[in-house]
């Protein structure tokens, strides 16, 4: 019964029964209307002691937001009372989430010993509306009567637990004496099969241990849980009935349950599709999970089976993980029917619930697919990318039928192109791939494929077939797979044969990818890192890892991809131990995978010994340091040589000290301002730089002999150095008897070299200053003692001082170049050298009779020598020969040269053949001499702006139609003129 309480009025019904009350709240321009459910006439609350409140607007809907401003208060009459009522006897609607527009809520009532009411006012905001008032009314339970109270009537979800709850009226406490005295009837209303587990007879008695009740601890309320037993029922109804001890039911204790399996089922789909069953099954009940079995027999004897069986089923789960819906299907193996009906039933828990036949028959393919070579469906490398799949037709083909085909396949990383256009064939149809218009029944078509592998290493095509051919599985290539050669490529820097010291233990490699395609991680992690040989005790670092062999992989190493064609430098660090030398190789291993590898790259490291030489030595040449006079002899040069296998680091060079064996009291050893400590001074020292291996620097040393005339010590390099041969250099002074101290240095040159820059006329003058470093003043007759002595291999025509002075080696003396020489002075003199028809001069010019030891200096002098072709004008020219042949012109832009000092070569492509004059030239080369155009083979001079004519013969029956020639003319090893030419044959 439902009640509508108004505020505009109300009205009362006929005899025996009420009419709905209507309370209408107008607030703010809405109006809202309450509702009482759930009970008897005079709107008394039934014996379940529950009703409900439903609250609506008069136009449109209730919104959630609305929810938080509604109320009803609660004022009570009697000792009944509302189960939950808070303190402000308030019933809230907040979390209350409208159905349909309107918000509905239970209201349990505990009934007391009294008469009682309720009245119900709504309010909006928290304002009370008059009149808008509703009268519920409670009957009284007997004091020490008992009540039944469940907490769910309704289990629509598939639960099958629920709780009853016994109470008694106005009693002191439950005592379970009293319980047990009780029995609860349970009577099935609707259903076949279900029960309540544990209830005998239909009635469940509260003695034994397994079925008393439980005491609450306010001895207020005795609970149970009851279990439904569903069987084969998915509905099932009971009612409960609370009976005293004397058999008899008690008043207000008794309750209906409505059960269901909230398990709705809907067959959306069972239909043959191509080759299969296809099947979509639905829970549109409330169940969360359900399980049901799908069955299959043949209506009559058939050969074809279903997913293997003619006669089977398949159990299906319906639960949130596929949203409680369910696709699948069955494949169909056709023996020698082609066509059958099979029935299908859907059981839940035995019991059917749907049932269907359905025939079938097998769709006949239009054309078929296959590899024009079966046998290959594993392919390896870059030669083995080309398939052919063959296509035959089922049934004549018209064109539209081939627009219609199209070709699909599933694939991993590649894709499959045409061979002839490098086009993706996925989903292209027949029409365009075969570029056929039609086909007929039996014939067929081959169609020409490349793996593309997308710079993987690895690519596998699965199911290629035909779509669109009425039964696109009944004929398919199942699998090809191309695996790509990995090939990594070991290098070194430099020598590894040559480490040496701790900077040597620091050793770099290369890794190049020359596969092609990238290498993935999973594809270096089978590369292994390969040594052998390795001396005992050692080990090799990679970033502070240690390598171990044939397990260590290369993505250890590089952690990476490597790109095809990248390479990538990777520094490893040798870790001797107590080793004074490391051996080992290096190489790289495939697991599972051909790897292209070099011969393992040997690697030798040993610990570095300091190695540096020591001797007297100059500019000129080595000095007898034993031989030292006068006041310039004071300073001597030494000349150190790093004899190391590595270059010296400051570390090296501080152990290496210069000691002073055997030097006099008082005297100072100084190298510039600084003094010399013997035992303390370090190569470091005097050279604070690396000191490379196989270098030398030169450095000047004063002795400052104090009152002593004469000095003799040993200079040694001590320390660490294990340079046994030159370790030391004996040094001995002496203050002479006045022997003239002449030497001779270059004037206005740091360096005697003297070449043509201007390109044009040149004179070949050079100048020199001679210093007297002596004490006494020299005049004719003493500089007249000194000669001037010329030495060398490559001398000038001649020398000449002076407007034309001859200087003749061993004859002309410093008082021929001028007539004295005071103590400290210096004097300049400029000569004048011939060259002739050299193109190079070099010899040495010093003094013979001079005490100094700087009394010779090196004259070097090379003719400037440039060419160039004049015909043809150009590289890339092409010519033709024959007979006649071809004439080059070469053009000497430079100083005068003779032809004997050039050198012509030239190169040709293999398997051409040709002649410069009479010669056959090779890339060694010959004279020009040789193959100038002229009637005598005799050396000519070639004048400055001059030109010479060679020419190129061939017999013109050579194997090949054309050849590209380059021709080059050298001076002294250095290319002069250059030509590139093509050859075609005439």
């Amino acid at each position: 019964m439902t009640t509508v309480l108004s505020c505009n009025r109300s009205k009362t019904g006929k005899k025996g029964g009420a009419t709905p009350k209507q309370a209408q709240v107008t607030n703010n321009h809405v109006k809202y209307q309450l509702e009482v459910q759930g009970v008897e006439e005079n709107n008394t609350v039934s014996t379940a002691n529950k009703f409900s409140l439903k609250i609506k607007k008069a136009e449109g809907k209730i919104e959630q937001g609305e929810t938080k401003d509604l109320q009803v208060v609660v004022t009570t009459t009697g000792d009944a009372k509302v189960d939950g009522l808070n303190a402000d006897k308030i019933i809230s609607f907040t979390t209350i989430e409208p159905i349909e527009g309107a918000i509905v809520k239970e209201i349990q009532v505990v009934p007391g010993t009294l008469e009682s009411e309720f009245k119900l006012e709504l309010q909006h905001q928290g304002k009370n509306i008059a009149g808008a008032v509703q009268t519920v009314k409670v009957k009284p339970v007997v004091i020490g009567a008992f009540s039944l109270t469940v907490d769910k009537n309704t289990i629509h979800d598939g639960s099958t637990y629920f709780t009853i709850s016994i109470s008694a009226t106005g009693a002191a406490g439950l005592k379970e004496a009293g319980l047990e005295e009780l029995t609860l009837k349970i009577e099935r209303d609707k259903g076949s099969y279900a029960t309540i587990n544990g209830i005998s007879k239909g009635q469940l008695s509260f003695k034994q241990d397994a079925d008393k009740l439980t005491i609450a601890t306010d001895k207020k309320v005795a609970t149970k849980q009851l279990t439904i037993l569903p069987n084969k029922d998915q509905k099932a109804t009971f009612k409960l009935t609370l009976l005293d001890k004397t058999g008899k039911p008690i008043p207000n204790a008794e309750q209906l349950i409505d059960w269901n399996d909230g398990i709705e089922l809907e067959v959306t789909k069972l239909a043959y599709n191509v080759n299969q069953i296809e099947y979509q099954i639905k829970n549109k009940g409330a169940a969360p999970t359900a399980k049901v079995v799908l069955n299959w027999k043949p209506v009559e004897r058939t050969t074809i089976k279903l997913d293997g069986s003619q006669q089977g089923n398949r159990t299906i789960t319906l639960d949130a993980s596929n949203g409680k819906e369910q696709k699948g299907s069955l494949p169909v193996a056709w023996d020698t029917d082609t066509d059958a009906k099979f029935e299908f039933e859907l059981k839940l828990n035995e019991v059917g619930v749907y049932k269907k036949e359905l025939p079938i028959s097998q769709t006949r393919p239009k054309i078929e697919i296959a590899l024009a070579d079966p046998s290959v469906t594993t392919l390896v490398g870059e030669a083995q990318k080309n398939i052919k799949i063959s296509f035959r037709a089922l049934k004549q083909l018209s064109q539209e039928d081939l627009k219609s085909i199209t070709l699909d396949y599933a694939g991993m990383h590649g894709v499959l192109v045409t061979s002839f256009k490098s086009e993706p064939v996925k989903g292209k149809n027949l029409h365009d791939l075969l570029n056929i218009t039609s086909l007929a029944n039996g014939a067929t078509a081959e169609l020409a494929l490349t793996i593309s592998n997308n710079n993987k290493s690895e690519v596998i095509f699965q199911d290629i077939k035909v779509k669109g051919s009425g039964n696109d599985d009944a004929h398919k290539i199942a699998q090809i797979h191309w695996k790509g050669e990995v090939k990594v490529k070991l290098g070194s820097k430099g020598n590894l044969m040559k480490f040496r010291g701790d900077e040597g233990k620091q050793i770099s490699f290369n890794w190049t990818n020359e596969s092609a395609f990238d290498l993935d991680k999973e594809t270096l992690e089978k590369i292994k890192i390969k040594y052998s040989n390795l001396s005992a005790g050692a080990s090799v670092n990679y970033a502070g890892q240690l390598i171990q062999n044939a397990k260590t992989t290369l993505w250890d190493i590089l952690g990476t991809k490597l790109e095809a064609g990248q390479t990538v430098h990777q520094d490893m660090t040798i870790v001797p131990g107590t080793n004074l030398a490391v051996d080992f190789t290096l190489g790289l291993q495939g697991e599972n995978i051909p790897v292209a590898e070099p011969t393992p790259i040997p690697v030798n490291w040993k610990a570095a010994e300091i190695k540096v030489k020591v001797e007297g030595y100059n500019s000129i040449g080595a000095v007898d340091l034993t031989k030292l006079l006068g006041n310039s002899g004071k300073q001597f040069p030494i000349r150190f040589t790093n004899a190391s296998e590595i270059d010296l680091q400051e570390t090296d060079l501080k152990k290496v000290v210069i000691e002073l064996m055997d030097l006099p009291a008082g005297v100072i050893l100084k190298l510039g301002e600084d003094i010399i400590e013997s035992e303390k001074a370090t190569l470091w020292d005097i050279n604070p730089r690396v000191f490379s291996q196989g270098k030398s620097f030169d450095k000047t040393f004063t002795i400052e002999p104090r009152v002593l005339t004469s000095v003799g010590f040993t200079l040694e390099l001590a320390g660490d150095n294990k340079e046994r041969i030159n370790q030391a250099v004996e040094v001995r002074w002496e203050q002479g008897k006045g022997e003239p101290e002449v030497k001779i240095v270059d004037a206005n040159k740091k360096s005697p070299v003297y070449r043509n820059k201007k390109k044009l006329e040149f004179k070949l003058e050079f100048k020199l200053e001679f210093n007297n470093e002596g004490t006494a003043n020299l005049d004719a007759t003493a500089l007249n003692n000194i000669k001037l002595q010329i030495e060398g291999a490559h001398q000038p025509v001649g020398i000449t001082f002076k407007k034309g002075k001859k200087v003749e080696s061993g004859v002309t003396t410093l008082a021929d170049l001028f007539h004295n020489l005071k103590a400290g002075a210096t004097k300049e003199v400029e000569f004048t050298m011939d060259p002739g028809l050299a193109s190079n001069i070099n010899f040495t010019i010093g003094l013979v009779n001079s005490s100094s030891l700087n009394t010779k200096r090196v004259v070097n002098w090379n003719k400037h020598v440039t060419m160039e072709f004049i015909t043809p004008k150009k590289d890339g020219i092409t010519f033709t020969t024959g007979t006649k042949g071809y004439l080059l012109e070469l053009k000497n832009t430079g100083d005068e040269i003779n032809s004997d000092d050039l050198m012509i070569k030239w190169t040709v492509d293999p398997g051409a053949n040709f002649r410069l004059g009479d010669e056959l030239v090779d890339e060694k080369g010959t004279q020009l001499t040789n193959v100038i155009k002229q009637k005598h083979k005799k050396p000519i001079h070639i004048g400055k702006e001059e030109t010479v004519e060679i020419l190129i013969t061939s017999d013109n029956t050579l194997d090949k139609t054309e050849s590209n020639v380059k021709i080059v003319v050298e001076h002294n090893g250095r290319k002069v003129a250059v030509r590139n030419l093509k050859w075609k044959r005439s």
